[in-house]
């Protein structure tokens, strides 16, 4: 069983993940939803002046490792996404990608050769994504570099599917928009800023609410 951070990098991957792991023949053991018991958990954590998301995962990673429900904590360094088109680069905040190290640096939390971190960069060639998966998590998973390689397929192929509808939800949103004549508010963010009911207390629920699609 391996656990996965409700949180930053594997907030908006977290199709990619499950994924993988389901591929790999494990189970990915989500942490609890984000709340101020979280966040709280985390500050007790923090050792600088991180922004709330970075605190609120720290808490995640402390609420999921608590109960023991995991033989491995999952924290890949996220460095960069696919680039889409019209861009150079897609890389994530600097703070998501050192993740892996700060958690390692908590005392207490009891990740001795529990905690997998392996290098993501998918822009990059396959044949580097999986020499880095293989890396880190071949030996702990007992994982070969074929089956690795056919999870990152199938990991891939998830995300794609969660992207397209996704942006089909958007795209039914904007016709509305268009056919009502109407204003709609857009939230702009990562969506571990953006979609976590417990950092936005729920902002875009509210604004739906209010009448605004």
């Amino acid at each position: 069983r391996v656990g996965l951070l409700r949180s930053l990098g594997t907030y908006g991957y977290y199709p990619f993940w499950n994924a993988f792991l389901s591929a790999l023949g494990c189970e990915a053991v989500l942490s609890p939803r984000s709340s101020d018991k979280i966040l709280k958990l985390g500050e007790e954590l923090s050792t600088a002046e991180y922004c709330a998301p970075v605190v609120m995962s720290l808490g995640h990673a402390r609420a999921l490792l608590a109960e023991d429900r995991v033989d491995f904590l999952l924290a890949p360094a996220m460095i960069r996404e696919p680039v889409p088109p019209g861009f150079t680069d897609a890389h994530f905040c600097c703070y998501v990608q050192a993740h892996p190290g700060v958690l390692r640096s908590l005392q207490g939390l009891g990740l001795e050769g529990r905690l997998l971190t392996p290098v993501v960069q998918l822009c990059l060639a396959e044949d580097y994504q999986v020499a880095r998966l293989v890396e880190a998590l071949g030996r702990p998973l007992g994982a070969t570099e074929g089956r690795i390689r056919q999870a990152l397929h199938a990991a891939q192929e998830a995300q794609r599917s969660f992207r397209e509808y996704s942006l089909g939800l958007g795209r039914e949103v904007l016709e509305r928009i268009e056919a009502e004549d109407t204003l709609g508010i857009v939230c702009v963010g990562r969506p571990y800023n953006t979609v976590d009911g417990g950092l936005t207390l729920d902002l875009p629920r509210k604004i739906a609410e209010l009448g605004y699609p």
